[in-house]
């Protein structure tokens, strides 16, 4: 027992030593190849190597400590515990590569989505009124001059005001409700953001208490009735539909499961605003003189391109994609390793067994399936457990992580995948160890036994 568990700590502890050393070198090389322009870094925090160091001695003491009392003691190997670590094992890789193939379509969707539509030619302004200097009604009359200054700046087509397109909307839900981004606008929002009325109409300068939905919020609230006319209550606030648009890109950017409603800007609401502006060719030649125009004192507004926040969005989706990627790569090639060791070992452990079978005829896929039939199931239900766990997570990561492209409805093709990127890892780390047990010499093995 001493002897085993000595070279089960010398083992662990050299692994240890070079995990810690890979993973400072692969922590940089995979934010550096697959994080894009995110703002990443990667140090080195003791505290994690020390975690690292005792997690080492304990997987030594368990994984070295359960073999050396079954040598000592002369019993069978433990057959049901490699098979536990197998299932194990093929779950963690299969949940990894799934999730990979998930956010990989989850991207392509996104990239898809960002591509229908250009928002290159909008801006938005940000008043940043000083609160004290600008109360209620004044702030509201400080950002429609702001507006009318940037409708004067050359090269712009158009100007409105309203919440932020991507970030400011609130996202009201309730119990078995969709989530709702809701905007407050003037009602030029709608021709300057490019959005096509399909039923109704728009709301009506000086109008209040009505409300424009989109196409999926009216399916998903009012179902088969027909909205117009109906009292639409998201946010607390009783507004009668009168216009049914199209879905806009940056909605289902932002949020796969969400569904869209407008209601009209007041000066309640002045502290949200932002100044929404459309220019006749690409933005940034315009973006200093429209900054330029909306200054005044008590206030330093502020300026960039819509399309920033998509690219940042785009990013993020890529960057998380990649990262899943790579991590369930490298779990599936220790998965690989470890079963091709198992079935190594297995082949070694049952050499004068097979070496009988092949001398008494037994042919090369009866062999084959007496080796791989133990381990059959164990490789099954960790894919299976694999899958099951990678559903919850893309679940959760739906409910927490906007900007993914994750989708709400079961992706199969993002599960074949995965589940096909697994199974050829397998195939690789089985063939091999199976095809070396199928070719074993009869007359060698019993000499060498």
């Amino acid at each position: 027992v001493r002897q085993l568990m000595t070279e089960a700590l010398l083992l662990s502890g050299l692994a240890a030593v070079v995990g810690i050393a890979l993973a400072s070198v692969g922590g940089r090389l995979l934010v550096a190849n697959f994080a894009g322009q995110l703002n990443v870094k990667v140090t080195t925090d003791f505290s994690i190597v020390a975690a690292a160091g005792v997690l080492a001695l304990v997987c030594a003491i368990a994984f070295g400590l359960a073999p050396a009392r079954h040598v000592s003691r002369q019993r069978p190997p433990a057959t049901r515990a490699r098979q536990t670590l197998v299932a194990v094992q093929v779950a963690t890789s299969c949940l990894l590569l799934v999730l990979a193939g998930l956010l990989v379509r989850g991207s392509q969707r996104q990239l898809t989505l960002a591509g229908h539509a250009d928002h290159t030619s909008i801006m938005v302004v940000e008043p940043q009124l000083d609160e004290g200097a600008f109360p209620g009604a004044a702030a509201r009359a400080a950002i429609d001059g702001m507006a009318a200054r940037v409708r004067a700046v050359p090269d712009v087509v158009g100007v409105t005001v309203a919440t932020d397109p991507i970030y400011a909307p609130a996202v009201l839900s309730a119990d078995g409700a969709p989530v709702i981004l809701q905007s407050r606008v003037d009602p030029g929002y709608f021709e300057v953001m490019g959005i096509h009325v399909l039923r109704g109409r728009i709301p009506m300068p000086g109008e209040r208490r009505v409300a424009v939905i989109g196409r999926s919020a009216e399916r998903a609230v009012f179902e088969d009735q027909d909205a117009l006319g109906q009292i639409w209550t998201a946010g607390g606030e009783a507004a009668t539909v009168v216009g049914i648009v199209e879905d806009t890109v940056l909605g289902r950017l932002r949020d796969a499961r969400a569904v869209e409603s407008y209601v009209v800007f007041d000066e309640s609401n002045a502290e949200d605003a932002s100044i929404i502006v459309r220019t006749r060719s690409d933005a940034r030649g315009v973006l200093r003189r429209a900054r330029s125009a909306a200054s005044m004192s008590n206030a330093k507004p502020s300026a960039w391109l819509l399309q920033r926040p998509i690219d940042q969005l785009l990013q993020h989706s890529l960057a998380a994609s990649r990262m899943i990627a790579a991590l369930g790569a490298v779990a599936a090639s220790l998965a690989a390793f470890g079963i091709f060791g198992l079935l190594t070992f297995a082949v070694r452990e049952r050499t004068r067994e097979l070496a009988v079978r092949r001398a008494l005829g037994a042919r090369a896929r009866t062999i084959a399936s007496l080796l791989l039939w133990q381990y059959l199931t164990p490789l099954a239900a960790g894919v299976g457990v694999g899958a099951v766990l990678a559903t919850l997570v893309a679940k959760a990561m739906i409910g927490v992580s906007a900007g993914l492209g994750l989708d709400t409805s079961l992706d199969s093709v993002g599960y074949l995948l995965g589940l096909a990127t697994f199974g050829l890892a397998l195939l690789a780390a089985v063939l091999p160890a199976v095809r070396g047990a199928t070719r074993i010499d009869p007359a060698a093995a019993l000499r060498t036994e």
